[in-house]
């Protein structure tokens, strides 16, 4: 029994003579150990006690009669103050950065910033929403005419098969293989406050894999087509649109006679929104360069004038332009005007945010009477193929669409059509 109470005392006494910072439940396992009893593992919550100067009292025995007083007084140690409670905060509470984050959400390679826009549209640039969960369907999407600023660059890559002919290629001739292009829209320094942006697109096609029955039988067709503009979108503010481009046309082993015409065109839209699925405008084009081949074959862009309808249909994520127009009544060598009306149809079904099909088809009716004259000057334009948008926007909200999406196609051969005389 003493022996135990001395080996008490002594690690009592090491621990006050070292100034050791001992936890409680360190304090009464040594103890109790000391005196060979069992004690409970103390639970994880205590917190460590700091033993600094613990004083200690002594307390006097009263001994019964007849046995000896204890050599070594009953103490009982006075503890520090225990400390003040940790205020850890609610349980899911994530602290803050000590710092803002600096990485920008990427889409595509195209910052988050959008070139100078404002932080409060952060969100533009990046695949997201972007109001548009209700497109689509019977949602409010369509209460009201949107625009949708975001995002502030856009791209279409397309690629597809289209069949084509007109009157440089004869009676009995058409043209047959792939086509694909791009094009990209963004908004124009200083001039993006009025909402005007520019565009630029091109395209390349290569037909007749198989020969020509005519001159230089064994040799592809290719034709390139490049567009350049300025557009202005309708807006919640402003139902009106519009846009100006020019078209280059550049050709090898063109018609029956394989030449190689370059030519251009002026090309402006006008449109008004009835409504957010509905608009109607007209749109036209005017001659500007000219080729001659051989000094014999003339080749020029016909001018035209058209009236269309832009339709949104609201439960099949289409997209859908029709127009009827008239071409030039210039004077044509001699021989009159080459068409007596033109009619065409643009369309695209958006599969998802990215990818879309389209299906073009232009038609021009001849002046000439059905015969032989009429068939050798028919024109006509059939495409299609899949848009594929690395910046997303292959759906929008109403007609007004993404603010920053070019607004007029590339230039192809249903709505660039060439004469020849």
């Amino acid at each position: 029994m003493k022996s135990s109470i001395w080996r008490w005392a002594a690690a009592v006494g090491l621990a006050v003579a070292s100034s050791e910072t001992i936890s409680y439940a360190q304090y009464v396992e040594t103890a109790y150990n000391a005196q060979r009893e069992t004690v409970a593992t103390a639970p994880q919550s205590l917190q460590p006690v700091p033993i600094i100067q613990a004083g200690y009292e002594a307390v006097d025995e009263k001994v019964p009669q007849g046995k000896k007083k204890s050599v070594v007084p009953d103490m009982r140690r006075t503890p520090a103050p225990p400390p003040p409670p940790i205020n850890l905060g609610p349980r899911n509470e994530v602290p803050s950065a000590p710092y803002p984050a600096t990485t920008e959400p990427k889409s595509f390679g195209f910052s988050a910033d959008n070139y100078g826009q404002p932080a409060a549209d952060a969100s533009c640039g990046v695949c997201a929403d972007n109001g548009n969960s209700l497109c689509g369907s019977s949602g409010g999407c369509w209460d009201a005419l949107v625009s949708e600023p975001c995002p502030r660059f856009n791209l279409q890559l397309w690629s597809g098969y289209e069949s084509f002919r007109g009157i440089a290629d004869g009676a009995g001739n058409n043209n047959n293989g792939g086509v694909s292009g791009f094009n990209a829209g963004a908004p124009i320094p200083l001039l993006d406050q009025f909402g005007i942006g520019a565009q630029f697109g091109a395209s390349s096609g290569t037909y007749d894999l198989m020969g020509r029955p005519t001159f230089e039988p064994n040799r592809w067709q290719q034709q390139y087509f490049v567009t350049a503009g300025l557009f202005r979108r309708a807006t919640e503010c402003s139902p009106w649109s519009f846009g100006l481009a020019y078209d280059w046309s550049i050709n090898d082993n063109f018609g029956a006679f394989s030449d190689e015409p370059f030519l251009s065109q002026w090309r402006a839209q006008v449109g008004y929104a009835l409504n957010p699925t509905d608009e109607v405008g007209i749109w036209g084009t005017w001659i500007d360069r000219t080729d001659t081949s051989a000094g014999v074959r003339t080749y020029r862009p016909v001018s035209q004038i058209n009236l269309y309808w832009h339709h949104k249909y609201t439960c099949l994520n289409a997209d859908t332009w029709t127009w009827i127009g008239q071409p030039s009544n210039g004077p044509r060598g001699g021989n009159g005007t080459y068409g007596e009306f033109v009619i065409g149809t643009n369309n695209q079904v958006a599969i998802s945010d990215r990818l879309a099909i389209y299906i073009n088809a232009a038609l021009l009716k001849p002046s000439a009477n059905a015969g032989g004259a009429g068939s050798a000057e028919l024109g006509y334009q059939l495409a299609t193929g899949f848009v594929f948008y690395p910046t997303c926007g292959a759906r929008s909200c109403s007609v007004a669409g993404r603010k920053w999406m070019p607004l007029m196609p590339v230039a192809n051969n249903g709505n660039f059509w060439i004469d020849q005389f």
